[in-house]
C-alpha cells in the first residue's frame, strides 16, 4: 500500500530525528520538526552553522547546526533539533533539545530550555515529549532513564518545579513487552516479557542475564518448530563474529536452553551452554548441534554451566513434549563438527562457490545489490555491521519510491555498543536483497544517519555457509 506524501515525509522525519537523537528521548520525537519559536526571551531557531558558531575551536569552514536566541549561539552541535514544547508553539515556556554528536553509531545530549527565567535556564541531560503534563506549581514529563538488572529499559517520571532548574526524579520503572506468544517476532520480544522469559531467566540467574540479552541485540527472526518450540539466535551490533547467543524454549514443558558464544583475546571460540541435554531432546539437540555447527564452533569446544540442583531437577520431570523426528547423538557423545547447517541458507549450484566482481572505491571493497528487485545500488561489505545498514536519506528515496513500506518497518532497536553505550536505530524487513544471481529473502535492516554507508553486514552474509573475498581476483565468494 502506497503512502500518501505528507505521511511519508512525516515517517522519515522521525526515523531520521530516532537516528539523530539518542535513545533517552526517542519517544519525545516532534512529528514535525519545529525550526523556530517565539519565547519570552526573544527569537528561538534551529539552522545550519558554519565557522566561529560551531565552537571556539571550530575551523572556519566547518559546518554544524546551532541553536540561536536572538541570534547569539546558546547551543551548537553536528546535528541537534527542537523535539518539543511546552505548553504551546504559542506560549513556549519549556523547550526540549536534542542533540547528536555525529557518527553511524554514536552520542547525544538532551537538554530543556525554561522560559519562566531570564535569561532562560539550561537544564542538560533532560528531555520530555508528549507525556509531560502541568501540576500546581510546574510539570511532570517522562524521559529514558537507563536500564535495570535485567536489561529492561526504564522509563523515568519526573517533576519540575517551573524556574527551579533541578528535576526531582518521582520513581522510574521498566518497560515490558507483555503479547501474546504467537503475535511475537524478535528474540527481545520474548526476552522483555517476563512471561515468556521466565524459563529462560530461572535458566541463567539474574546476574548473567542482562549480558545474554544484549549479545543478542540484533536477532534473527524467531523460529516455531514443531508448534511448540521456539527458536530464538542473534549477536551483538558491530560484533557478530565475537559474541553470539541462541536460545531454545519448549512452551509445553516450559523449559528453555541457551547457548552463549563468544572470543578469546587470541581469536578462538568459547561457548558455553546452560541446560540438561539428553538423547530425547531432540529438537533443542538439532538446532543447537546445527548452530555450533553455522558459529564454525566444534561441539567438544562447548562447556555446560553448572545447574542448581532446582534448576536441574526440572529436566528429570516427565516430558509432555512428543518428538517428532528421530533422537540425535547427544553434544556430549560427538567429537567432531558434523551437525547440519540451519535448513534456510541458501546453497551454491553443484556445490561451488559463487564468484561476484567487487569495485574498490575508498580502499574498500563494494558490490551491487538488488533491493526488492526494483533498485541496485553499491554496498561496502561489512563482516562487522550486525545489519544491513542503509542511511536515512537512502531509506526516504526507497520510501518514495515505494520500495520500502511503512509496514516493512519493524519498530525501534536500541543497540548497546562494545564501550557500554547505546544507540536506538529503525529497523525494517528488506524482502529480497540479489547479489550476483544469489537473492536471500527476508533480510533484517537498520537505518544509519545521513552521514553513514550502505553496509552489507551479517543479516546478508550469515545466511550463507560461507563467505570469503578473494583479494587477487577482486571478487566476493559465496557458498
Amino acid at each position: 500500500m502506497g503512502l500518501r506524501r505528507y505521511e511519508t515525509a512525516i515517517f522519515v522525519c522521525a526515523i531520521i530525528a530516532t537516528l539523530a537523537i539518542e535513545a533517552k528521548i526517542s519517544n519525545s520525537i516532534a512529528a514535525e520538526a519545529i525550526t523556530q519559536l517565539k519565547t519570552s526571551s526573544g527569537l528561538l531557531v534551529a539552522r545550519q552553522a558554519i565557522g566561529r558558531d560551531c565552537g571556539p575551536k571550530a575551523t572556519l569552514d566547518e559546518t554544524c547546526k546551532a541553536l540561536y536566541l536572538n541570534d547569539k549561539v546558546i547551543l551548537a552541535e553536528h546535528d541537534l533539533g527542537i523535539t518539543a514544547v511546552f505548553p504551546s508553539n504559542n506560549n513556549p515556556l519549556l523547550v526540549s533539545i536534542g542533540t547528536w554528536t555525529g557518527g553511524n553509531a554514536c552520542c547525544g545530549e538532551d537538554y530543556i530550555l525554561d522560559f519562566t527565567k531570564t535569561p532562560p535556564l539550561k537544564l542538560k541531560g533532560f528531555g520530555f515529549g508528549s507525556d509531560i503534563s502541568r501540576t500546581k506549581s510546574g510539570v511532570v514529563f517522562q524521559m529514558f532513564a537507563g536500564w535495570d538488572a535485567l536489561g529492561d529499559e526504564l522509563v523515568g517520571t519526573y517533576s519540575y518545579e517551573l524556574g527551579s532548574g533541578q528535576p526531582v526524579k518521582i520513581r522510574a520503572v521498566p518497560v515490558h513487552k507483555s503479547s501474546p506468544l504467537e503475535s511475537k517476532e524478535r528474540s527481545d520480544d520474548i526476552l522483555a516479557d517476563p512471561m515468556t522469559r521466565a524459563p529462560i531467566l530461572n535458566l541463567i540467574g539474574k546476574d548473567q542475564f542482562a549480558k545474554f540479552r544484549s549479545d543478542m541485540g540484533i536477532s534473527d527472526p524467531l523460529r516455531k518448530i514443531d508448534g511448540n518450540v521456539i527458536l530464538g539466535s542473534g549477536c551483538m551490533p558491530h560484533g557478530c563474529s565475537s559474541d553470539y547467543s541462541m536460545f531454545v524454549i519448549d512452551v509445553i514443558d516450559n523449559l528453555a536452553w541457551a547457548v552463549e558464544g563468544e572470543e578469546d583475546a587470541t581469536g578462538n571460540p568459547t561457548v558455553r551452554i546452560w541446560g540438561v541435554l539428553t538423547p530425547n531432546d531432540v529438537v533443542p539437540l538439532r538446532e543447537i548441534r546445527g548452530w555450533l555447527a553455522q558459529h564454525r564452533v566444534p561441539q567438544w569446544k562447548a562447556s555446560f554451566v553448572p545447574l542448581p540442583d532446582s534448576v536441574a531437577q526440572l529436566y528429570k520431570r516427565p516430558r509432555k513434549t512428543v518428538a517428532k523426528i528421530e533422537a540425535p547423538q547427544s553434544l556430549s557423545e560427538s567429537k567432531t563438527q558434523d551437525a547440519p547447517m540451519r535448513p534456510n541458507l541458501p546453497q551454491p549450484p553443484s556445490g561451488e562457490h559463487l564468484a561476484i566482481p567487487l569495485q574498490k572505491e575508498g580502499g574498500t571493497f563494494v558490490v551491487a545489490v538488488s533491493i526488492n528487485g526494483q533498485i541496485t545500488l553499491k554496498f561496502t561489505i561489512d563482516s562487522g555491521a550486525a545489519d544491513v545498514s542503509i542511511p536515512a536519506d537512502v531509506v526516504m528515496t526507497l520510501l518514495r519510491t515505494g520500495t520500502l513500506t511503512r509496514e516493512d518497518f519493524l519498530g525501534t532497536q536500541t543497540y548497546r555498543l562494545a564501550d557500554g553505550s547505546t544507540v536506538p536505530s529503525q529497523t525494517f524487513r528488506i524482502r529480497s536483497l540479489k547479489v550476483g544471481d544469489r537473492v536471500v529473502e527476508n533480510v533484517t535492516g537498520s537505518v544509519a544517519s545521513v552521514a553513514g554507508t550502505l553496509l552489507l553486514g551479517q543479516s546478508f552474509l550469515s545466511r550463507f555457509k560461507s563467505w570469503s573475498i578473494d583479494n587477487q581476483r577482486q571478487v566476493l565468494l559465496l557458498d
